[in-house]
């Protein structure tokens, strides 16, 4: 594209050029384009701005080729990309999922469909039923049914299916008093940790220690007054005065 009076005028051999091209109708007031897609579809360019009008190189009508998946590319017409390996289709996947013909994949077309996660119901081999994704095998899924258990310890629990009886920890508190403060066991049922409380450390004021610190006090306190009563008699009685008499309290 150019000024081919400006280019003729500036040059010898343009002239020339000029004669050319008008025997071949390649010179006029616009370029001439043909889709190389669509070969009907021809655009006529004046300016920059008519390129616009083609963004993707072809023309300006969808490229509506067929995919492989079976939808039709939504682009606009364009040159690259033919075999639309790049491309990504939006459209509903249409894929069934399971034997079940009625559970049909819900992402995009371009995504990797995946395990089919559609809930059903089924009966579990512990009697039980469960709702849980199409995928998932019963005979591996952990029922949560809630069901009353007794435990090793003897309690009674109400604990999900799958977890064993000696694996659930009892919730009943532990009633056993500790040797040899007496104070009771503040935590729960604890029959296969320690049951006899060999390792167990009361975290409880020891009252028995506090109430002889108490006693060994009162004692002092009696020990001194005594004693200040004695000093105070034997002085008087050093001291000649009559009639003194010794407090034996």
């Amino acid at each position: 594209m150019g000024n081919m009076k400006q280019l003729r005028e500036n040059s010898e051999i343009w002239p020339q050029v000029e004669d050319t091209l008008k025997k071949q109708e390649a010179i006029g007031p616009y370029l001439t384009l043909r889709c190389q897609i669509h070969p009907d579809e021809i655009t006529q360019v004046k300016s920059e701005e008519d390129f616009l009008k083609l963004p993707e190189g072809g023309c300006a009508l969808k490229c509506e080729a067929q995919l492989k998946c079976g939808h039709f590319c939504t682009r606009i017409c364009h040159v690259l990309d033919r075999d639309h390996a790049d491309y990504n289709c939006r459209q509903p996947c249409t894929s069934i999922l399971c034997d079940d013909m009625t559970h049909i994949c819900q992402k995009h077309c371009y995504e990797i469909c995946g395990p089919c996660n559609y809930p059903v119901r089924r009966e579990l081999k512990c009697g039980h039923a469960a709702t849980m994704e199409c995928h998932l095998d019963p005979d591996k899924y952990k029922c949560n049914e809630l069901v009353n258990t007794e435990l090793p310890c003897g309690h009674n629990a109400e604990k999900p299916c799958h977890i064993e009886p000696d694996k659930f920890p009892c919730q009943i508190p532990c009633d056993v008093r500790v040797e040899p403060c007496g104070h009771a066991c503040i935590r729960n049922c604890h029959i296969n940790d320690d049951p006899d409380h060999l390792q167990y450390k009361c975290r409880k004021r020891c009252e028995r220690n506090f109430k002889d610190v108490q006693i060994r006090k009162n004692l002092i306190n009696v020990t001194k007054l005594a004693l200040r009563n004695a000093y105070s008699v034997r002085s008087q009685l050093e001291k000649g005065v009559p009639n003194v008499s010794i407090c034996t309290r």
